[in-house]
């Protein structure tokens, strides 16, 4: 019995380590500590193996006045049942490099504010260590081989740092009905059970709540009993609320994770499939995410099926899954969110051509996001994505040398962006059913199917897309698609079919594509109706019988408006044509186009065409007097010239000219786009290469005099300082009121010079567009053209200056 009498002294017991040994030689309690200023037991050996009650103490620290005590370097052996080496009843105590074994509780703590520092304790019966206070701090000690590694019970805001837990036959951490402690740094390792209970490496119990778990490792924790219940870290009630778990090393256990609890938040580190699948199963329908570190086989599909919200976040090119044989990868069925990024799959394994690495039906159609995937296969088998649901988000993806990219069968609201796909037997995308999806900024080339192909849908956007070599079909198909626009894509090389080809579909924009170096350039064929065709280019598609854009096959009410379709010549037999339109398509109008270079510019063998002259055709007397008569004033754009075919005298049409009303002037921005090549930056329209063009686009204000100039004035900047810079410039006009039926190229080409040109100053470039009777909302489209290469040009905006009626 230590005991002062409330003197206040200072004591200090020594031994000489393990050779002095105190026996009690049966159930006598050593030490009995209650009142003293201060004490020190250190350095010998206390031998009970003769106790025979579970609960004596061998050392009871019971001070009343929570005056310090260290007891350091102490040795204690039990008989492997009875006994607790050292319990702590009172504060302020540390314990510290002490070795105690086989007694039923090494260290039992139910003070507040000690320490328990670099201890080793064994082959306890119940607990290692057990805590029934607060504010206790753990560090460094080492567990192993008891039932309980380290328990809490109603023990709040403790530290547990870098203890090692090892070889336990129960659990390595177990907290019940405690808050607030923080687990960091802990070794959970190989704490095997044979029970039908789940066990685990750290085990969060019964009421405990906002508890942080981090950085620790939990290793190889496995139950040989009924269910293999063992758990890497495992929160086993509904009442365990707000427990933060995040960064820490989970593998080789049954399962990695299981959380019950209530508002947990959990990050899983995966470095095994079954580690990413046991993250998928314990957040069931809750919200998590999963954090793919390293690389690793991949033996087994991945469900991901339990209705809640999960992350999957990998470290690019550092986490790599290598399928094992003939499997998919993921498969997502119930999900309320899924966002899948920034790994990479090794697909070679695969030997289905379509056997599907993501394959996506998700019950409810809820979102799913995937995102800087990389996916490489055998060259011949396995499809990246198959899709059948909803909303679905493929993005940045990179895809080859597998059979086919992406692949949608039916489903709304999805979006396919900037996407690579390359080197594969099959088709790069492929949709049928879909509506009111987006396809957009994707690159697909090198394919022996369609690089893009779209059947049976509608309210599509397939805009700015990138398709080449596509060597036996064409590099983008749109089939029975219906009220959807198709603009801004390039299309080239795809030597067996077109660059556009359009069947049986109706009420599409087909606009600013670039189709170029094809069998040919757009075909439009079968059945397609009310279709607008404006604003693309079609260039050097040969072979046999190349066009530039073709109506074949009943295809009525189309109009084609202000394309470019030059130098479109056989080298396999045949013509080669600019525009054709083939017998039995009915109704269509052309306008505005310009027609260079090809074997035919134009054949029109359909029925009910309006063709709106061009002026250099008028000039030219190309029309004959069949096509003049009965034809009213407003199909011609040039009433001076031919006044008698229009029922106007020269007098009449001149004095129409001659009426000027003086009033204040109107301005406004043209809309300015890009096409051959250009980019749109941030703020401006990048020309870099000769042939780039800066495309404005005007619609006439319905104030405006018809009988006034009209005054174009882009706004560019050089940022290479030139002498001397040259530009060509192309004018089209179309009027829209269908009443007027008028249209034509006002300027098919002409060349000038910019003088005295200096580096980023702001420069004009001035275009008149003189009185031709234009009404609100007629359209006005000009091409300023980089004719020189080694330059930089950029347009930043056009304004437009008319006088007001």
């Amino acid at each position: 019995n230590i005991n002062d009498g409330g003197n206040n002294l200072s004591l200090k017991i020594v031994g000489i380590g393990v050779s002095t040994i105190i026996d009690p030689n049966g159930d006598t309690k050593i030490f009995n500590i209650t009142n003293i200023g201060r004490l020190v037991l250190e350095n010998f050996k206390i031998d009970i193996t003769d106790f025979t009650t579970a609960t004596l103490e061998c050392i009871d620290v019971s001070e009343a006045n929570d005056n310090l005590v260290i007891i350091n370097n102490i040795t204690i052996v039990g008989d492997g049942t009875n006994g607790y080496g050292i319990e702590v009843n009172s504060d302020n105590c540390k314990i510290e490099g002490c070795n105690i074994s086989s007694v039923n509780i090494g260290i039992n703590v139910l003070g507040n504010d000690s320490t328990v520092q670099e201890n080793a304790v064994s082959s306890c019966n119940s607990y290692g260590i057990q805590i029934k206070g607060d504010n206790n701090s753990l560090y460094d000690n080492e567990s192993d081989g008891n039932s309980v590694g380290i328990f809490f019970d109603t023990a709040d805001y403790n530290q547990i740092n870098g203890n090692y837990i090892e070889g336990n036959t129960l659990n390595g951490i177990h907290l019940v009905g405690s808050d607030y402690n923080a687990l960091n740094n802990n070794y959970c390792i190989g704490n095997d059970s044979n029970t039908a209970n789940p066990q685990a490496g750290i085990y969060i119990d019964s009421d405990s709540n906002e508890n942080t778990i981090s950085i620790n490792t939990s290793i190889n924790n496995n139950n040989a009993g009924a269910g293999t219940l063992g758990y890497g870290i495992y929160i086993g009630n509904a009442d365990c609320d707000k427990n933060i778990v995040h960064s820490n090393k989970v593998s080789g256990n049954d399962f990695s994770w299981k959380d019950i609890g209530t508002n947990t938040q959990m990050e899983y580190i995966c470095s095994t499939g079954q580690d990413i699948q046991d993250a998928i199963d314990s957040i069931a329908g809750k919200s998590h995410l999963i954090k793919i570190i390293g690389s690793f086989a991949v033996s087994t599909t991945i469900n991901i099926n339990g209705g809640g919200t999960y992350i999957i976040e990998g470290e690019g090119d550092a986490s790599v899954l290598t399928l094992v044989g003939d499997i998919s990868c993921f498969n997502i069925t119930s999900t309320a969110f899924c966002h899948i990024k920034n790994l990479k799959i090794d697909a070679t394994s695969i030997i289905s051509n379509q056997k599907e690495i993501f394959n996506i039906i998700e019950a409810s159609n809820n979102r799913i996001l995937i995102e800087e995937i990389v996916i490489t296969g055998d060259g011949t088998n396995g499809l990246c994505f198959y899709i059948e649901s909803d909303e679905i988000i493929i993005r940045n993806c990179y895809m080859s040398n597998v059979n086919g990219g992406v692949h949608i069968d039916g489903g709304s609201y999805q979006i396919t962006e900037g996407n690579i796909i390359h080197d594969c037997p099959g088709n790069g995308i492929y949709s049928t059913g879909g509506n009111h999806s987006i396809f957009i900024n994707n690159t697909v080339y090198n394919i022996d199917g369609f690089g893009l192909s779209f059947h049976s849908g509608s309210y599509l956007e397939i805009s700015t897309n990138i398709t080449y070599n596509a060597t036996n079909f064409s590099g983008i198909k749109i089939d029975i698609i219906t009220d959807s626009v198709i603009n801004g894509n390039v299309s080239y090389g795809n030597s067996s079919g077109a660059g556009l080809n359009i069947v049986a579909s109706l009420r599409n924009t087909i606009s600013n594509n670039i189709t170029y170096n094809n069998n040919d350039g757009i075909v439009i064929f079968n059945v397609c109706n009310y279709n607008t065709i404006s604003g693309n280019v079609c260039n050097n598609n040969s072979q046999s019988d190349p066009v530039g854009i073709e109506l074949n096959t009943n295809c009525d009410n189309n109009n084609i408006v202000g394309n470019i379709c030059s130098d479109n010549i056989t080298t396999g037999g045949g013509t080669g044509y600019g525009i054709k339109i083939d017998a039995g398509c009915d109704n269509n109008k052309i306008s505005s186009n310009i027609l260079t270079g090809n074997d035919t510019n134009l054949l029109d063998n359909g029925t009910g065409t309006i063709r709106y002259y061009t002026q250099a055709e008028i000039d030219a007397n190309t029309y004959t007097q069949a096509e003049v008569d009965g034809l009213d004033h407003d199909h011609f754009p040039n009433p001076n010239g031919n006044a008698n075919e229009q029922h106007l005298t020269a007098a009449q049409v001149a004095a129409l000219h001659s009426i000027y009303v003086d009033t204040k002037k109107g301005y406004c921005l043209a809309d300015i786009s890009f096409s051959t090549g250009a980019t749109e930056e941030s703020g401006y329209i990048k020309l870099n290469a000769i042939n780039e063009d800066c495309v404005a686009t005007f619609w006439v204000d319905p104030s405006v005099d018809a009988t006034e100039d009209i005054v174009f004035t882009f706004l560019f900047r050089s940022i290479i300082a030139d002498a001397t810079i040259s530009f060509t410039r192309f004018v089209a006009a179309n009027k829209t009121d269908g009443t007027e039926g008028f249209a034509f190229n006002v300027d098919g080409g002409t060349g000038f010079n910019m003088t005295s040109i200096t580096t980023n100053n702001f420069n004009q470039i001035e275009y008149t567009l003189a009185a031709a009777n234009f009404d609100s909302e007629d359209q006005i489209i000009i091409f300023m053209r980089l004719s020189e290469g080694s330059r930089e040009i950029r347009f930043h905006s056009c304004g437009i200056t008319w006088t007001r009626a």
